[in-house]
């Protein structure tokens, strides 16, 4: 038994977290530069 990966009885949710985690990130991240990108084309998406 390796005792290394048991440190902790949230261990089986930490990938889970870390993946919420991310995508929380980069939803705050792409929402930023959304509102960033309108405010600069003044709604036009003609890139």
């Amino acid at each position: 038994m390796d005792e290394e990966e048991n440190k902790g009885p949230d261990n089986g949710y930490w990938p889970i977290t870390r993946f919420a985690m991310r995508f929380a990130f980069w939803t705050v991240v792409f929402s930023i530069i959304g509102a960033i990108v309108i405010a600069f084309t003044g709604f036009h998406f003609s890139f």
